[in-house]
């Protein structure tokens, strides 16, 4: 009874100290809006620089719901889907590369995900590279880069995409 007693005890003292250190982990996603590329029927080799797209996530916020402080965030899953043509797929896509940047805080831009060779399908996840810490850049009003390499399609194609991030607290 007293042994159980003191686990209750130690595991009171244990959780609270372990949501400081980096233990407690949640996933913030946001959703990356559509996009179209122009299609045509000449075969033309393409190098697409997206727009950037702001990271609109505010790790913080989203970390005191959770009830600690941020302690690190990085990327976790990034996917785009093409939504027209119906059942449409990235097949004019060889390669994709994302970057992370955040000129106000003058941190430089640095790759966080790529994907080659790309797969023929509708909905394609880039590979995040591991150990990229995304959290000053988040606090820091981040803007997130695609480029694309490959060939314009044969049709107008539009595509949507989602961020996921996790962070620890």
């Amino acid at each position: 009874m007293r042994l159980s007693r003191t686990l209750a005890v130690l595991a009171m003292l244990i959780v609270p100290a372990a949501a400081g250190c980096g233990v407690i982990g949640f996933d913030i996603s946001q959703d990356i809006p559509s996009s179209m590329i122009i299609g045509t029927q000449m075969e033309t080799v393409a190098v697409v620089d997206a727009p950037p797209t702001p990271l609109m996530i505010d790790v913080d916020a989203e970390a005191e719901k959770q009830g600690g402080l941020a302690s690190s965030a990085w990327l976790k899953e990034l996917t785009f889907t093409v939504t027209s043509p119906t059942k449409g797929t990235f097949y004019f896509v060889s390669a994709v590369a994302i970057t992370i940047d955040a000129p106000s805080a003058k941190l430089p831009e640095i790759k966080i995900a790529q994907l080659e060779p790309v797969p023929n399908l509708q909905t394609i996840s880039v590979t995040p590279i591991p150990g990229v810490e995304l959290l000053p850049y988040a606090r820091a009003g981040a803007q997130i880069h695609a480029k694309a390499v490959g060939f314009f399609p044969k049709e107008d194609t539009t595509y949507v995409g989602k961020v996921v991030i996790h962070v620890k607290i």
